[in-house]
């Protein structure tokens, strides 16, 4: 449950651009994304953009910080249609340099004004 949310709450904040993310996970021990300086959320939003963007379903993006050893993959697993929107199943890998590892998978569609936003799997269900 805490691990569920965490990592929504990771991904929300690295999409949307809400600074420092870090600063506010303290009560997440043990989680990859503790361990991420500014510059690595700076990398991933930026690659997580493109993926949404520009690549092709189940083409992978790693994406390394050499300042801080952390690093991760993002890839697209599909591309489906939900109420006339575009949207993406994405799966992210974050790694620490210290080894400590997180995967998730989130559904995004895109908005309007080209933005993304999530779509849970029960909004997909009904």
């Amino acid at each position: 449950m805490y691990r569920n949310a965490f990592l929504f709450a990771a991904a929300l904040t690295f999409l949307v651009g809400v600074a420092p993310a870090r600063s506010n996970w303290a009560w997440m021990g043990g989680s990859a994304v503790l361990e991420f300086t500014d510059r690595d959320w700076e990398i991933l939003k930026a690659e997580a953009r493109r993926v949404l963007d520009e690549v092709d379903s189940g083409v992978r993006v790693d994406w390394r910080n050499e300042e801080s050893g952390n690093s991760g993959a993002i890839k697209a697993l599909m591309t489906f249609t939900h109420e006339g929107m575009t949207c993406r199943r994405l799966a992210f890998l974050n790694l620490s340099k210290k080894g400590v590892r997180g995967v998730s998978n989130y559904n995004l569609c895109r908005q309007d004004d080209g933005g993304w936003a999530f779509l849970s799997d029960s909004e997909i269900r009904g």
